[in-house]
């Protein structure tokens, strides 16, 4: 780890060059080691899953409640 930057309320948002990225609910956001960038929804569920510099994503269907009901995907990514 090269820093850190603390945000409001003493988070931490992100970290030095090359490091997680994390939203202000404390979700990863950008994995840069598996280069992928996770959008969440309204319930701080995972939404999409995108893979960077690529067409490729993973879509998580979730109900009001938040019941996965299932994925869909643009080719597919293997996430380890």
């Amino acid at each position: 780890v090269v820093g850190f930057a603390f945000g409001i309320k003493n988070n931490l948002p992100r970290t030095g060059a090359g490091d997680y990225t994390y939203d202000h609910n404390g979700n990863m956001v950008v994995d840069p080691h598996k280069n992928i960038t996770t959008t969440y929804n309204h319930l701080n569920l995972p939404e999409k899953i995108e893979e960077n510099d690529s067409a490729k994503f993973i879509e998580i269907i979730n109900d009001a409640i938040g019941t996965n009901s299932g994925t869909a995907s643009k080719k597919m990514i293997q996430i380890r």
